[in-house]
């Protein structure tokens, strides 16, 4: 009796010992990775950039910049122009470029553009993208928004986001993009 309880004392200790061990390991595999197993890397040599975005997404890359959408039939057909009746478009995340010659900051950038003005007309709050200083304004329409600018070298770089509640998977996304992005 005695040594079948010794037995069972030292099984369960081995295998208490095993579990702790295993999870140590599957703790440091996720800090070394970092969750970055579950990004997608995208570089574009035309707009001058690169970044990672999750898993999930849709991608299309235009002459204008790069569109981000849930990776879903309706909405690949509905970016492609394939959608069939009338649709205000899903939640999606932007990268807009535009040409900035003079190399503006984003504030007066913004001013020599009256729609762009009309479009961000509070107060924006200070951003950094891939260590460079931008601004950050919030606005509502069909959906709630945000739009980071940047300006590095010869291009204004807007980043937006469209969410409809403020838990949306979509809004974490989009700030995880905004921390792997690098320019070229």
């Amino acid at each position: 009796m005695k040594a079948t309880l010794i037995a069972v004392i030292v099984i369960a200790a081995l295998a208490l010992g095993g579990f702790y061990a295993l999870n140590q390991y599957i703790y440091a595999e996720k800090q070394a990775n970092n969750g970055t197993d579950k990004l997608q890397s995208h570089a574009s040599a035309s707009h001058g950039f690169s970044f990672q975005y999750p898993k999930g997404y849709y991608l299309k890359e235009n002459a204008d910049g790069v569109v981000l959408i849930e990776d879903t039939q309706a909405n690949r057909d509905y970016l492609e122009g394939r959608a069939s009746g009338q649709s205000e478009g899903p939640t999606s995340i932007t990268i807009d470029v535009y040409a900035n010659p003079n190399n503006l900051a984003p504030d007066a950038w913004l001013q020599q553009s009256t729609n762009w003005i009309k479009n961000f007309p509070q107060t924006p709050v200070g951003r950094t993208v891939s260590g460079i200083s931008g601004l950050e304004y919030r606005w509502d329409g069909l959906y709630a928004g945000k739009s980071v600018i940047v300006s590095y070298g010869n291009n204004a770089y807007v980043f937006s986001v469209t969410w409809i509640t403020d838990k949306d998977m979509i809004l974490e996304d989009f700030d995880t993009i905004l921390g792997t992005v690098t320019f070229q």
